[in-house]
């Protein structure tokens, strides 16, 4: 008779009594569940088990299956604590410098260069009349396959000087 099992039932709620708790460990002497989303949990006891709730490493006191009224309907109240976070502080309100300043902050970790063609005075001017497509070809090209091209052509470029 006493290896015969019964399940225990209920809600777990925050202190208030108002708020479910999602998560918490409900254990007995045999067997363990966790609750639901909506803080319900059924958990298979022995008669002679006792059950108790864990939450965060905290659990409560252990209530004895034979002194619980109402299996089906035993509910209880934990008092969850909040955790302190550590303070956040925004740099600065405008998000488009603050963005320009993460690129410089990280660029040194990373090796980051931005793209594009750095070339001056003469050598730009070298690089422009041997890069400039026919106009037959500037009609075939969309944006995309232009910059590809642009970019092929400096890399010509380079290799011969």
């Amino acid at each position: 008779m006493n290896a015969q099992s019964t399940a225990v039932s209920g809600v777990v709620y925050d202190i208030s009594g108002r708020r479910p708790i999602e998560a918490v460990m409900v254990y007995s002497n045999t067997n363990f569940a966790f609750t639901d989303s909506l803080g319900r949990y059924v958990i298979n006891v022995k008669k002679k088990d006792s059950v108790w709730f864990s939450l965060f490493g905290k659990t409560t006191q252990k209530y004895p299956i034979d002194t619980i009224e109402d299996l089906s309907n035993f509910n209880v109240m934990i008092h969850v604590t909040g955790f302190d976070l550590p303070e956040v502080r925004v740099r600065n309100s405008y998000y488009k410098l603050d963005s320009i300043q993460n690129r410089i902050d990280y660029a040194k970790y990373f090796n980051y260069q931005a793209p594009g063609i750095r070339l001056e005075g003469e050598e730009l001017d070298r690089f422009m009349i041997f890069c400039k497509p026919s106009y037959e070809v500037l009609g075939l090209l969309n944006d995309l396959e232009l910059g590809y091209y642009i970019q092929k052509k400096f890399e010509e470029f380079k290799k011969n000087p």
